[in-house]
Parts: structure tokens; sequence; C-alpha cells
């Protein structure tokens, strides 16, 4: 969203700044992790705060109340980001917290000081050309951009991401190694453009990819004096170890709304792209409070802004993320459209095209449920454990479930065992579900066997569930005529363990999508369908600020 200029514009930027503050003072905090250490780093940046006596209260709090204010003076700012650097070695977080600040609406970003434009002479740009021109050098935009996101830690975000779009719209090798030719880092750092070479070397065929890292040595070993050899072998560590990991099958489209007030009616936007975890710093920002008949068009606005830097994948290679608050997840965020470029002549629907799922954005804020959730998303990819029942399919069922569906799923004689006892959405009985899920771990998703509405009126059994650490649902929205045919729950269910089970539960629904696309007159299982898929390690970086689990590793498998 482009900013105004003058005075709106100034308190644009003010507002930015002021919303940006108590997430940096967080992460400031958990790095600096003393106060001693805190008041020792802002002396060497020349910041002088008047701490209290007794030093009461979180850090973050002490940390928050001194940039309250300086967080609006730039020149302070990068005094502090320089002391950073110079304290511990130019970690990529400091540098990912300096990218923030500069990203910053109506901010004037500082370049980092460098050395004289260009870090190759012809005779090296020469041989560097004739390396890249080998057909065994991964050198189409699809694997360039796989280089670039392997390499975003080391690069710096803005870099990353400029070179993302360079290797998009250009589509060679040469444009993107001209852009980062020309972004050359101060000394003690090795320069991006030898980070990206490190990473393509890591991935290429042999003898090319060691003729890459001899060229790279020798470039080096010219420039000895400005980069230290301790800098560059753990660059070439870290290119071998993301080589050798496995790709994630998808790129992530997340886009976030939360009320702008609580108990209001207006929603602001947000929306990210990321791989397995990792934020490449292509964030859009959209402050206007939108109300909810307004949200659809705006979110397709952010999508479509985002295309530029996805456009060598297929949509079916993109998972799209909602993180919504609780009011929202009804929301039929598969029904909204992919724009292109000018008018659409029949609707693109979201999750006709790839995968869709909805996330809670009111869990990842709740660190409460963290142990939970965690341990119940570990158990939706693995083989059973002796220990207990494995996951599968669970039935929650509420107003509208037809009767034949409500039968448990024991042995026919006899009361039920508490496992197979149905779980019941009623509303005058939340604590006691809440209660049976808290003891069921076995439970990592749950089937709605009853229509949920678009727009809950209260806090109800999918929250609650939501609440206890169940990562995975299904549900559908209400029909043209309100009911639920019946059977579709279990059908849906058989047709997931077919296609290999829990864990593939997205690209499952999304075939159901498209078969209901094709026949929109019938009744189709596919239509109407909803997924939630909260993965606690897919969320970028940034989000893991606003609450819940830090350090987990996830992804699809």
């Amino acid at each position: 969203m482009a900013l105004p200029i003058g005075p709106e514009r100034e308190v644009l930027a003010e507002r930015a700044r002021v919303q940006w503050c108590p997430d940096f003072a967080t992460e400031l905090a958990r790095r600096l992790e003393t106060a001693d250490r805190a008041q020792l780093l802002l002396a060497r940046a020349g910041i002088e705060v008047d701490w209290p006596a007794d030093r009461g209260g979180p850090l973050g709090a002490l940390l928050y109340r001194a940039f309250q204010h300086r967080v609006h003076r730039p020149d302070v700012m990068r005094r502090l980001f320089d002391a950073l650097e110079r304290e511990y070695d130019a970690p990529p977080w400091v540098t990912e917290l300096r990218h923030g600040y500069d990203a910053l609406p109506g901010s004037d970003p500082a370049p980092l000081p460098t050395v004289a434009a260009g870090l190759l002479d012809a005779d090296e740009r020469r041989d560097l050309d004739a390396l890249l021109a080998d057909p065994r050098c991964p050198t189409d935009p699809n694997q360039l951009c796989e280089v670039l996101w392997a390499a975003a830690s080391s690069l710096g975000l803005l870099v990353a991401k400029d070179g993302l779009l360079a290797a998009e719209q250009a589509g060679s090798v040469t444009a993107l190694v001209d852009d980062l030719d020309a972004r050359n880092s101060p000394d003690t750092r090795v320069p991006p453009l030898l980070v990206f070479l490190e990473h393509l070397a890591a991935r290429a065929e042999d003898p090319v990819g060691d003729e890459l890292r001899v060229w790279i040595d020798t470039v080096a070993h010219r420039r000895t004096g400005r980069m230290p050899a301790a800098r560059l072998t753990a660059e070439r560590d870290a290119a071998t170890s993301a080589a050798g990991a496995p790709a994630p099958p998808y790129t992530s489209c997340l886009v976030r709304a939360e009320r702008c007030d609580p108990g209001g009616d207006r929603y602001r936007l947000a929306a990210w792209l990321y791989r397995g975890g990792r934020c490449l710093g292509v964030k859009l920002q959209d402050d206007t409070p939108h109300p909810v008949e307004a949200i659809p068009a705006a979110a397709e606005v952010l999508i479509a802004r985002l295309q530029p830097f996805v456009q060598h994948l297929g949509p079916e290679s993109l998972l799209f993320e909602f993180l919504l608050p609780w009011e929202a997840l009804g929301w039929p965020v598969d029904e909204w459209n992919l724009r292109g470029g000018g008018e659409m002549p029949a609707p693109r629907p979201i999750g006709r095209c790839g995968p869709v799922v909805v996330r809670s954005l009111d869990r990842l804020r709740d660190g409460w449920s963290t142990a939970q959730w965690l341990a119940r998303w570990e158990r939706l990819g693995e083989p059973p454990a002796g220990d207990g029942p494995p996951p599968g399919p669970h039935w929650l069922h509420g107003d509208g479930t037809p009767a034949e569906e409500t039968e448990p799923d024991g042995p026919a004689d006899g009361p039920p065992e508490p496992e197979h006892e149905p779980l019941v959405a009623d509303a005058s009985a939340l604590p006691a579900l809440a209660g049976r899920l808290a003891s069921r771990k076995d439970i990592s998703c749950l089937f709605l066997t009853y229509p949920y509405p678009c727009l809950p009126a209260v806090p109800d059994a999918l929250q609650c569930a939501i609440q206890e650490g169940v990562p995975a649902a299904v549900w559908w929205r209400p029909g043209p005529n309100g009911a639920a045919p019946p059977g579709r729950p279990r059908r849906v269910a058989d047709l997931v363990a077919l296609d290999g089970g829990l864990a593939g539960l997205p690209g499952t629904v999304l075939a159901l999508r498209q078969q209901a696309a094709q026949r929109p007159e019938e009744a189709h299982d596919g239509t109407g369908i909803a997924v939630l898929w909260d993965n606690p390690g897919w969320h970028p970086e940034r989000l893991r600020r606003l609450g819940g689990p830090r350090a987990h590793q996830g992804g699809m498998r």
C-alpha cells in the first residue's frame, strides 16, 4: 500500500514505528538476556538510558520504555544496530532487525558501508561466466530461486528479496550476478555474491561445483585483508548443509487478518511469503481498516502483489495459509480469487488452484497449548505408537449432524468405551468437552459432521478443540438448504486414509475441490469443504514474537 505524502505520511510512518517497537524490544531482550548486558551495550552505542535503581520488571519492558521514543530517531537506532554488529560479529538476527526497521513505511534505509562498487575485476568475471555457462551448473530461474531461499539468512532479507525478484523477472544467472556483484559488503563479511555462489556450488554437479569453490577461494585469497577465512568456511559449511536438506514441498503464502480494535468489526491485513519456516522478507501490510465484506477483495490484491516473487511456481506448489482470529475461521477463503493483471472473465477460486488451509491466530498467541499442540501435530505423520490408539479421524457432532452419523465407533453391544464415546458440540458443556479433548492424546484431527457457520457468534466447540491442541480439523460450510449430506465426513476420512493419511490432508482436499469445481450442479463432498492445518513449525520467524512456540521444526511430510 503506497504511503501518502506530506504530514499524513509522517503520521503513518510514526504509527508503523510505534507498532514495531514492542516486538523489537522483546526480541532484543531475548538476545541480550540480562539488564547488565543491555546497559553495557547501550553505553557502547552512545545511548544514555536512566535505568530504574532496582531494574525491576521484565527486560523486555525496560527496553521498550528505553526505545518507545528513540525508535523515531533513525540515527540512534543505527548506532544501536552498529553496536550490536560489533558485539556479536554481525549475526543474521541483527541484520534482520536492521532491515526490519529500514523497511518500515516512511523510513529511508541506510545503505550498508561498502567498498568500491563491483567486487570482481574483468578477469575474475570472465572466469566466473565461463563456469556458470556449464550445463551442469544450476542456472534456470527455478533453481536460482531455490538457491536464494537457502542463502537468505546469510545474504540478509533485503538482498535475498531483491535477488529473488531479479531472478524471477530476468530469468538469467547473469542478471542475478550483476545485482549481487554491486552489493559489496563491509570488511569482515563475506560479500553477497560469494555467499550466493557457495550455495550454487553446493548444488552443482561435479566437477563444476569443485571448480566454483576453487574460483571462490582464489577471489577470497586476493581479499584476505577484508574477508576472514573463518567466515568463508562457515558460509561453505552452511551451504553444504542447506543443499543436503530435503526441499519443502510447498512455498507458503500466508495472509493474516486481525481486528483493528478488540471487539471491533474491522480488520487489518498482512501477507508473507515463506518456506520451511523461514520468511524471505517479502511482507505486505495493509493498514486500512476493512469491514468484513471488503476483506476478500483486499486479500486478493495482497496475494496478487506477491505473485512476481513466485511466478516460477505453479499454484499447486503454493500453500495458501490464512491466519485468522476465532470468529473468522469459517470465512470461505478457498472461494476467494487469484487475480491476474486484467479483468477476469470467470472466477478463479484459490481453492481450485492450490492447497488452502486455515490457521488459528489466537492459538499462535497462546503459549499454554504449545506442548499439546506440538505433540499432537507430530503424531499426524508418524506410524502408530505402541502405547495407545493411532491418530485418525474423530467425529465432532453438533446441531445439524444426520442421525445415522451419531453412532459410536466401538462395538454395537454394550456401552461404548471412553475412547469411542461421541464428541458433541454442546455450547452448554464446553468445559466437559475441553476435558475430554485434553485427555484424548490420540485426537490429532477432527471431522465436524455438522455445518460450520461462516461467522460463529460465540466461541464454540471447534475453538475448544484448538485450545486443547488439536492441530487439524475438517468441516463444511452450510449448503443451500442448510443440511449436511449423510456420510460425507466418513467418505472423506476414508479417502484421506487411501491418499497417505492425515499428513497429506491439504492435498486430498485440493483434489476434492477440483472435482467439485467440474460438477458445480451436483452435491459433491468437495463443495464448501474447509481445513484447519495448524503446523507449529510453519510460520514466519517474525510471527513467533506474537507468542506460542519459538523453535519447533515442522513442515509437511
